[in-house]
């Protein structure tokens, strides 16, 4: 089945097209490793299945060390399978964002040879590298109609949590200027949400001001909210709606923020729990006013490779293309949000719109920090240890008391309501 050629991907993207709604993309038989290995016939079919479920776009990585082997040279076959799967992407009508320097990837580190964490925010020669891996990604598929744009690279800041911030917010400047040389093509930095909870690598007025989108990763399980409740309970199906707050906090007005990873694992729960967290998080990314929403992922693992148990078990789809039971929970949601913003673009509804909301007013000095004890390593207690976390408990508590929260600051908050609340450090 073909669809026809959609206007260039990044033109729509800010042009008030308020809906994209997509998938991370997971190779199915291959996972990543389908780059060395690539089999163009498994990922045609592998577009084709996403597309069923109704998406628009979806994210792919590129994985840094294998498209660039040498510091001096950039692999001509890997840029064109990359050209390749932009070309089946369009025959499916899907538009593409391409997360370059990747980096760090379910539990695995790729890096070029001898290149630690620190070194690819630090190091001229490493910098070098990044600039032309960016600009060989651009020259090849730059001018691909369905090109979303690029990501920096996938949870990037990974790489070392104990950069000092000045230093992360100086590469992410630079490495948009890289992007700009080559033409206006958006760019992002899909963090995970170590910046947003404790404060590490990049600061929030960063990541909400010099990039084209915000873009946000959402996870109950690594953000230590399994570890307080089950996934259809507690801290689970608050976190989307407190995260996308946060966000809109720092970022500057009208820039689009992206969900850009949001998921569960089989493990997690029973199908009912999966489907009552997933209709939460997309519900609440829609009313809470995030343009865009990308599932992680598209395809569970096989077997034969060795990742992390709950690594395999993702996917809306196996590996070879079969719908699982979530996957229809999925395309009805997507296309419940859709049908909402045409019953609001004609003015007919106000269904999705959020609710009238009450304030959780900050002091304006406020700043993602660690505040407790915590041990090295343990990073779910990091988060805990967080004053981010404690804004999260008094979230939570008002959600529980049946009042809808919004994340104000103080300087902002004008005339008081009788259910706004303030929130203030506790004494230590």
């Amino acid at each position: 089945m073909s669809y026809p050629q959609s206007p260039k991907a990044a033109d729509r993207w800010f042009t008030g097209h308020s809906q994209r709604l997509g998938l991370n993309y997971t190779p199915g038989l291959r996972w990543y490793y389908f780059w060395n290995d690539f089999r163009e016939v498994e990922v045609a079919g592998d577009l084709h299945a996403m597309r069923a479920l109704g998406i628009d776009h979806i994210r792919l990585q590129l994985i840094w060390p294998w498209f660039m082997p040498n510091p001096g040279w950039v692999s001509p076959g890997h840029l064109d399978r990359l050209d390749r799967i932009m070309a089946l992407a369009a025959d499916q009508g899907l538009d593409v964002l391409v997360s370059v320097l990747t980096g760090f990837l379910s539990g695995y580190v790729f890096l070029p040879w001898g290149v630690t964490g620190r070194e690819v925010f630090t190091n001229p020669s490493v910098l070098e590298q990044e600039a032309s891996l960016f600009g060989a990604v651009l020259d090849r598929i730059g001018d691909r109609p369905n090109l979303m744009g690029l990501d920096l690279g996938n949870e990037i800041n990974c790489l070392d949590h104990e950069l000092p911030i000045d230093q992360g917010d100086s590469w992410g400047r630079a490495a948009i200027g890289w992007v700009r040389r080559h033409g206006k093509t958006p760019v992002v930095n899909g963090v995970d949400h170590s910046p947003w909870i404790s404060g590490t690598t990049f600061s929030l007025d960063h990541l909400g001001h010099d990039y084209d989108a915000c873009c946000l990763h959402i996870w109950p399980a690594f953000t230590g909210c399994l570890e307080r409740g089950p996934l259809d309970g507690g801290p689970s199906l608050d976190l989307t709606s407190f995260m996308i707050d946060l966000a809109r906090l720092h970022t500057a007005n009208g820039m689009p923020i992206w969900v850009q990873e949001s998921g569960c694992c089989d493990l997690w729960g029973d199908i009912g729990a999966r489907r009552r967290f997933m209709q939460q998080a997309i519900s609440d990314a829609r009313t809470g006013g995030a343009g865009m929403f990308t599932w992680w992922c598209s395809h569970d693992k096989i077997a034969d490779l060795a990742f992390n148990r709950q690594e395999y078990r993702y996917g809306l789809l196996t590996p070879d293309n079969r719908p699982k039971p979530l996957a229809g929970m999925f395309r009805e949601c997507i296309e419940q949000w859709r049908a909402d913003d045409r019953r609001d673009t004609a003015g007919a509804s106000s269904a999705g719109v959020e609710p009238d909301r009450c304030r959780l007013i900050l002091p304006d000095n406020f700043k993602p920090r660690i505040v407790r004890p915590w041990s090295p390593g343990a990073w779910l207690e990091q988060n805990f240890a967080s004053n981010t976390w404690d804004v999260f408990d008094q979230y939570r508590r008002m959600r529980l008391a049946g009042l809808h929260p919004r994340l104000t600051w103080a300087s902002e908050a004008g005339p008081a309501r009788a259910e706004d609340q303030h929130f203030s450090e506790p004494r230590l």
